[in-house]
């Protein structure tokens, strides 16, 4: 610090006193100040050379008095003089801090937290986002979509069903900057899951990077770390972390579908992409969202049935995508020309929903999440997605919707919405959307 003209200290130009460690206020500091004639404007010994002058006692006890106060100390330890040099006064360094060093235990723990870093990236290549392609009146124009991810050398990505919903082509681009075009092999309405062929060569397939479904689910237990990969909100190569929160979790699904619960975030546009364990495989795919903390993913065993499935389907077409039948001949479908699916079992019907069934802890977490209408909604089933071009699609029904009566009758869970579509081919739903109660008659549901 450096004393400078205020009051009387203005007369002792040059008394100043430095520390080497600044940052740490518990020092001590002693310094020795001599005494000044101030008519002569020279250095004089600590008695005072100019002791008859009017200044000389005055300003060698403001000296001591200064020299007193500057020796105050926070702290016991003693200051290491440097020197003293040409009746300057001295210059103390204080004691050096203590600098942190890490065992090696823990830095091998920082260094093996370095896995999640590896494992997204050598996946993300893998991962890619989908737009489709939509005939406008005059021209074609894009839309983004979701997500999803290679899964072999053919060329063959997987996604969400409600991702793609009815389009026959979508664009599906790479985390090189490369986008090829693609055609939607099949579609299962039950699964929320699609496949599509990348309209590639062979040479091209064979080169592109692919992400291996892992063998099954015996392995994944709650509280192994697991990423999501894909692109929400339209930002490509996004990765998240989190673990399992819960398998085989249940949500009302009419094939008794079980779900993986996660906590890495999932939002809008993850969907269709790869859940990875720290081994980099695939254990399942994003799928939906509860709120932030809450995501769902299709176990991988389902995805692998899905896969064979669609392949035996598009190999008995003989053609890039299997027929449907009651639909244009180039429209996606996972059943065969007779109307069955590739097991011969007969085709069920469905309205195209993604749903939940609504519970009171599910209505007050989303209510606290700024969705007040849910607030006093006891039981009924949240529609959580829908897919394009599906009869709920065309009827006008829309993501958030609660449905809380079929043909006039409560429904308290989604297995019973599931079995209504299934088993008619018409039916009237009663739905609240912002608090308000609307009905919309006459749905006609349609084969799968």
């Amino acid at each position: 610090y450096s004393i400078w003209g205020r009051s009387v200290l203005r007369l002792f130009k040059g008394i100043s006193v430095k520390c080497f460690q600044p940052h740490n206020p518990l020092y001590r500091v002693s310094v020795a100040l001599p005494t000044i004639d101030y008519r002569h404007n020279r250095w004089g010994s600590e008695s005072g050379q100019h002791s008859g002058t009017p200044y000389g006692f005055h300003l060698t006890a403001l000296g001591l008095l200064t020299g007193l106060i500057a020796s105050r100390s926070f702290d016991e330890e003693e200051p290491h003089s440097v020197g003293q040099r040409n009746g300057f006064p001295k210059i103390v360094q204080c004691a050096e801090a203590p600098r942190v060093v890490l065992h090696k235990e823990r830095q091998a723990a920082i260094r093996s937290l370095e896995v999640v870093a590896d494992v997204a990236q050598e996946a993300q290549p893998a991962v890619v986002s989908i737009t489709s392609m939509d005939k406008g009146f005059l021209a074609r124009h894009t839309q983004s979509t979701g997500s999803g991810f290679i899964i072999d050398d053919a060329g063959h990505v997987i996604t969400n069903a409600h991702v793609v919903g009815y389009r026959t082509n979508v664009f599906v681009h790479l985390s090189d900057g490369r986008s090829f075009p693609g055609r939607v092999l099949a579609v299962d309405m039950s699964s929320d899951l699609a496949l599509i062929r990348l309209d590639v060569k062979e040479k091209i397939a064979k080169a592109l990077p692919q992400l291996a479904l892992a063998p099954d689910l015996k392995l994944v237990r709650p509280g192994h770390f697991v990423l999501a990969l894909g692109s929400p909100l339209m930002l490509a190569n996004s990765v998240t972390v989190g673990v399992v929160s819960a398998l085989d979790r249940d949500l009302g699904h009419s094939e008794g579908l079980k779900y993986i619960q996660t906590d890495a975030i999932i939002t809008f546009g993850n969907s269709g992409g790869p859940l990875v364990n720290l081994m980099g495989e695939v254990i399942g795919v994003n799928s939906m969202i509860a709120g932030t903390g809450v995501g769902f993913a299709i176990p991988v065993d389902q995805v692998r049935n899905f896969v064979q499935m669609a392949l035996q389907a598009a190999a008995r077409t003989g053609k890039s995508g299997p027929i449907g039948s009651r639909r244009d001949a180039g429209d996606p479908h996972i059943l065969t020309e007779s109307g069955t699916t590739p097991s011969g079992a007969p085709a069920r019907r469905y309205l195209g929903l993604v749903m939940r069934t609504l519970t009171p802890e599910l209505a007050f977490e989303l209510g606290s999440r700024g969705g007040p209408q849910y607030m006093n909604v006891t039981e009924g089933v949240l529609i959580h997605s829908i897919m394009r071009n599906s009869p709920a699609h065309r009827a006008g029904l829309m993501a958030g919707d609660v449905i809380i009566a079929i043909d006039g009758l409560p429904i308290t869970n989604a297995q019973q919405v599931y079995a209504a579509a299934e088993n008619r081919e018409e039916l009237s739903l009663t739905i609240l959307r912002q608090g308000q109660r609307i009905e919309f008659p006459n749905i006609r549901t349609e084969k799968t």
